[in-house]
This record gives C-alpha cells, sequence and structure tokens, in this order.
C-alpha cells in the first residue's frame, strides 16, 4: 500500500477508533459548535452520522472527504461537508502545529504513533488539489455515486495560478476561503443542501452567456452527484478581484462624514461642478443603479436556458405572493406585540403606532398593484446589499450570488421580480444612515435627533441618487414595468418585505436594532416618526 493511501486509511481508523460517543460529541460536535459555518448553534444536537466518506489521493496527500448529517432534537436535520486529514505529531514541526491550531478536530494514538485529525481545508496541499481536479475537469468516483470537478467555458486557464501562494482569511465566515496569492479564489461550502447552489448556477451563466464585466468570474466548481439523481455543491473557483473595500465600509464612512460635515457647517451649500466629497459619492450611487439594471437587463435576456430565461408573471403568482406577505406581516406584527413592553422610551412609542396600523399595513399590501402585471419574472441575485459589492477603480463589481441563506436552494433560484433586488440596496442604505448615527453619538455630545436628521436627509439623497440610475437603464427591459406609478409601487411592496424580514430577524437576533426596520415600517406607511435610535 502507498503512503499516500494508507494516510488515508489512518484517518478513517483515527475516526473508526474513537466510541461511538466519542466521536459524536467529544470530537464532531465540538468542533462544529466553535465554527461560524456551523447554522444551528443554538441547538441541541442529538446524534452526527457520518453519510458519505469517500478516499481521494491526489497531488501527494491523501484525505478522506466525509459528509456529515447532523441531527437535532427539534428540528430537520442538516448537512455539513467535512474533509478531513490526518498528519504524524513527529512529522509535524511547531510551526505547522501551530498553523493547524484552528483546523485540528482531535488528537489520536494508532500503536506507537501519535498524530492529530484535521480539518483539511487547511492543508495546503489540499486546496491545490481542489482547484487542480477543477482545471483537470476531474470525475470522482464516490461510494454512493461521483464527485464531479467541473471547469466553467470561456474563462482563461488558470493552472499557473494554482501554485501561487495559499492563504486563509483571519476571520471565519459562513464558508470557508482559501485565496490563492491574488489571483483565484476558492470557497469552501461547509453546510450543503440538495440543488445547485444558485451562486454556482448564477455565476457560471453570467461569465459563459454575457460580456457584463462587473462581475466576479466563476472559474468552476466541485459538486457531490449521488447515484440517486441528488447534487450537492461543494465547492466554487473564482477569479480574485483586487478592491479597495467593500461597498458596506465606503458607504457607511461616506454616511458618517455626511453627518459630522453638516453638524459643523449646517449651512453648508455643495461646491460647484461637482467638487465636493458628498458630489462625488452620489455621482458613485448613480454608478451602482446602473451597475444594478445591467446585471438585471442581463439576467432578464433570451438565451434559450430554461432556468435562466425570463417567463410571464401570471396575476395567480402575483396575488400568492401578496397572500404570503399579508401572513408575514400579521405573524411580524404579532412577535412585536409579545415583545413591546420590553421596550422603552421612543421605541416602545414607535411599536405601539405600527401595531395601530395593522389594518392599514394590510390594506397596503392587498390593494397596491394593478393585476395583471405587464411584467416579466427573472432571476435576480436574491440577496442584495452593500455587502455584496467590491469598490473598484471607482466603480462596483457585485458577487456573492448565493441567495438569501436562511431560504432553502429550490427557492433561491426561483423566478420573481428583480426590483426585489432594488429594495434591497435601498434597506442597506438606511441601515447605514442609522449605524452612521451610533458612530458619530460615540464620538459627539449632541442631540440624537439632530443626528437622525442629517442621516435621513443623507439616505433619501443616496437613495433617488441610486434609483437615477437604476431607472435610466432599466428602461424597456421586461422585467420593467411600463408605467413609472406601478414600478414604484412594487418597490414599496419590496421595501415592505423586506423591512419586515428585517424587524423578525433583529427581534431575534439584536434587539438593540429593531428601531431600524421599524422605523422604515412606520415611513412606508406615511408616518413619519422621529429616528432617535
Amino acid at each position: 500500500m502507498t503512503g499516500s493511501r494508507a494516510a488515508a486509511f489512518r484517518v478513517q481508523r483515527a475516526i473508526t477508533g474513537k466510541t461511538h460517543m466519542q466521536l459524536q460529541y467529544q470530537v464532531l460536535a465540538a468542533y462544529l459548535l466553535g465554527k461560524r459555518w456551523f447554522a444551528a448553534k443554538g441547538r441541541k444536537i442529538a446524534k452526527i452520522e457520518i453519510v458519505a466518506r469517500d478516499i481521494w489521493n491526489a497531488a501527494g496527500g491523501s484525505w478522506l472527504l466525509t459528509v456529515l448529517q447532523v441531527h437535532f432534537t427539534a428540528t430537520e436535520p442538516q448537512l455539513y461537508f467535512l474533509p478531513l486529514a490526518l498528519a504524524r505529531e513527529h512529522e509535524v514541526g511547531d510551526e505547522r502545529l501551530q498553523a493547524l491550531g484552528c483546523w485540528i478536530l482531535d488528537k489520536v494514538r494508532q500503536r506507537t504513533h501519535a498524530g492529530i485529525l484535521y480539518d483539511a481545508f487547511g492543508d495546503e496541499r489540499f486546496c491545490r488539489a481542489l482547484v487542480q481536479g477543477i482545471a483537470d475537469n476531474l470525475t470522482l468516483p464516490a461510494a454512493h455515486g461521483e464527485i464531479a470537478f467541473r471547469t466553467t467555458h470561456a474563462v482563461k486557464n488558470f493552472t499557473a495560478d494554482i501554485a501561487a501562494p495559499v492563504r486563509h482569511p483571519g476571520l471565519e465566515q459562513s464558508n470557508t476561503a482559501v485565496y490563492f496569492g491574488n489571483r483565484l479564489f476558492l470557497k469552501g461550502y461547509r453546510r450543503l443542501q440538495i440543488d445547485r447552489n444558485p451562486e454556482v448556477e448564477v455565476g457560471q451563466f453570467l461569465t459563459e452567456h454575457s460580456s457584463f464585466p462587473n462581475i466576479v468570474p466563476v472559474y468552476g466548481s466541485i459538486e457531490y452527484r449521488g447515484s440517486d439523481g441528488r447534487t450537492m455543491t461543494l465547492a466554487l473557483l473564482q477569479a480574485y478581484i483586487d478592491n479597495q473595500g467593500s461597498g458596506w465600509n465606503y458607504v457607511l464612512d461616506c454616511a458618517a462624514r455626511f453627518v459630522l460635515e453638516h453638524l459643523a457647517d449646517p449651512a453648508a451649500e455643495a461646491l460647484p461642478a461637482g467638487g465636493s466629497p458628498h458630489d462625488l459619492f452620489l455621482a458613485r450611487m448613480e454608478t451602482l443603479g446602473i451597475r444594478t439594471a445591467q446585471l438585471h437587463r442581463v439576467l432578464c435576456s433570451t438565451t434559450g436556458n430554461p432556468a435562466f430565461d425570463p417567463e410571464p408573471f401570471p396575476p395567480e403568482e402575483v396575488m400568492a405572493w401578496l397572500e404570503r406577505l399579508r401572513r408575514e406581516a400579521a405573524a411580524t406584527l404579532e412577535q412585536l406585540a409579545l415583545l413591546r413592553e420590553t421596550y422603552t422610551g421612543e421605541l416602545h412609542g414607535a411599536c405601539s403606532r405600527l401595531l395601530k396600523l395593522r389594518e392599514e399595513l394590510t390594506d397596503r399590501i392587498g390593494h397596491t398593484l394593478p393585476l395583471p402585471l405587464a411584467v416579466m419574472k427573472a432571476r435576480y441575485h436574491g440577496d442584495y446589499h452593500l455587502g455584496q459589492v467590491l469598490l473598484v477603480h471607482n466603480d462596483f463589481v457585485i458577487t456573492d450570488f448565493e441567495g438569501e441563506p436562511g431560504r432553502p436552494l429550490k427557492e433561491r433560484r426561483l423566478k420573481h421580480s428583480p426590483l426585489r433586488d432594488v429594495a434591497g440596496m435601498l434597506r442597506s442604505f438606511s441601515y447605514a444612515a442609522a449605524i452612521a448615527v451610533n458612530r458619530c453619538t460615540m464620538d459627539l455630545c449632541t442631540d440624537r435627533r439632530v443626528l437622525a436628521s442629517m442621516a435621513q436627509t443623507w439616505e433619501t439623497e443616496t437613495g433617488a441618487a441610486f434609483l437615477k440610475g437604476y431607472r435610466s437603464t432599466i428602461a424597456g427591459c421586461p422585467c420593467w414595468p411600463g408605467d413609472a406609478e406601478t414600478a414604484d409601487r412594487m418597490i414599496d411592496l419590496f421595501l415592505i418585505e423586506k423591512a419586515l424580514y428585517e424587524l423578525r430577524y433583529e427581534m431575534d437576533n439584536r434587539p438593540d436594532w429593531v428601531a431600524i426596520p421599524l422605523h422604515a415600517l412606520l415611513r412606508e406607511l406615511g408616518q413619519e416618526f422621529p429616528r432617535t435610535t
């Protein structure tokens, strides 16, 4: 038996050598609970099963490609991708041991040898082997199907970039990120779901079928294809994009600067010829609106691919969506009513005001749109906000087409109105305005009402600039209504939908942020309420 293949069998022996309880709770559960990408930290783990374990030998290394099924006491189980590797302790120097620190699951002993069981994504050889497999269009036989490494058509040859230095970001994300110098970006998906991942699907479509340059090219992907026909995406390979930072950081800095500058000189006027920083910022927001519309035009084009070709938006689907939205509104306000007494001061008053407007909110949802809608439904980004765009050479690159993480993949792949993305970005501006107020409040002893008023002005101007760019570019697209009034009504409904989602999320996770979506809903109902929180 070769050394590399023996290494994979040693990994198998390492995990089978543990007792059932040791493996589940002392090794696997302990590791999962410490990872940001584990999506069920608040749930009690009932048991963990290894439902797939396939040996892979490549590039002088050997790994066990494992899929875990995590069962909980009260909710549906979840699948996770956890490739495993084993290093003998005497072969690992202190520097390597330190580098492996956050990837180590357990120390193991086999006969006279001590070893380290670790997450293979921490192994540089494993990461390079994944990318090489994509370049080679490798098909790896598996016990219950195959693992397909596939290159996207019409991309450059990237094999020379595989030798670039491998690094991992300092902070964990909801997936595992691996950079190859400033050339390639590999994303390992940890929580697995049955179906094609929309980030891969949409990214490949945009890479192969459009000349739109403001996206990150997808070079390839890795999928687990079961013998039962089911598919799970394990990894995505993209180009690395040099950038000036996220749109979120840029916009938040601009919002805070606007508030501080106008606080120092409330009567200040814009410099002539668009020379003020705020004028330049608004011009960039108009550009962001243009890029968003260009993306939507590409996604609404007909190419013969049924997964992407636009379709009519039948009245029954519109009515079903509005009915779901009414139910979401009712459930959200019920939850708010239960929590209202835990809030104090102006926030308590804002809660009471919104709860009194139940009927107005229901009527607004039910009597806004003229039917039938003369628009087409299409694929769209699905989780569009400032954190999903990169500032690149004073322009924007749109990233991360994975969709809303809390929704099943099947839902994320459904066609709808791309105006849902527009509402998502407008709500992101609202969050930036509120957080800018918090940032300025920490630095200044100033009435929050004054700061909030300035931030509201900034948000209004920012949203108007974004919409100006969007409207000027989307006109004539099949997904855009023929009349401006219907377009505005659709955007308003999506703003309500998004703010309701945000309110539920903040009530569950960040109660200090409840005021942000709460005031947004009041504004949508024409109830201006002083925002000081």
